[in-house]
């Protein structure tokens, strides 16, 4: 399967390749940043990129594999929080010039699960300023392009939505 369709794929679908190793966790992540780094300069929807720190836990997650570790239920799938949400270590402006050096200690609940499940963080979406706005006016982080998110065979939308714009055209 080329990594590029890897991104098209729902998480239960990702999760099952990953637990039946036909793909690594390597493999997903970096086929995920591979179509970060290729529609994001004209989508600007990842304001803070974490490909370096993603590419280290999928390592390490693919190294608990190896061992067979207890793993958890998002174990290797890829996320993006959005930039409201505390992220221990990453920048989190809230959308606001005001929080442009804010480097959060602590996580956030839903990002501390994420993360206690196995999920691996690219990084922070784009958000209005306290989304108070529409996206694609924040000031601080550049204009958005809004894109419907299509849908896998089951109707559930897949996890990063910069992921599906070379399948639908755009």
């Amino acid at each position: 399967m080329p990594s590029n369709d890897l991104c098209f794929l729902g998480a239960c679908e990702q999760e099952q390749l990953i637990r039946s190793k036909k793909i690594s966790v390597t493999q997903l992540i970096t086929a995920h940043l591979d179509q970060v780094e290729r529609f994001n300069p004209t989508l600007n929807a990842i304001v803070t990129l974490t490909a370096e720190s993603a590419l280290q836990a999928a390592k390490e997650a693919d190294a608990q594999l190896a061992r067979q570790d207890a793993i958890g239920a998002l174990h290797g799938l890829p996320v993006a929080h959005k930039d409201l949400f505390l992220t221990k270590g990453v920048k989190t402006t809230f959308g606001s010039p005001i929080y442009k050096d804010n480097i959060p200690q602590v996580d956030s609940l839903p990002v501390e699960r994420q993360k206690n499940a196995g999920a691996i963080s690219l990084g922070k979406t784009n958000t209005p300023k306290h989304t108070k706005t529409k996206a694609n006016k924040v000031p601080i982080l550049v204009k958005s392009v809004i894109i419907p998110l299509p849908t896998n065979k089951e109707g559930i939308p897949t996890i990063i939505p910069v992921m599906m714009v070379e399948k639908e055209g755009v």
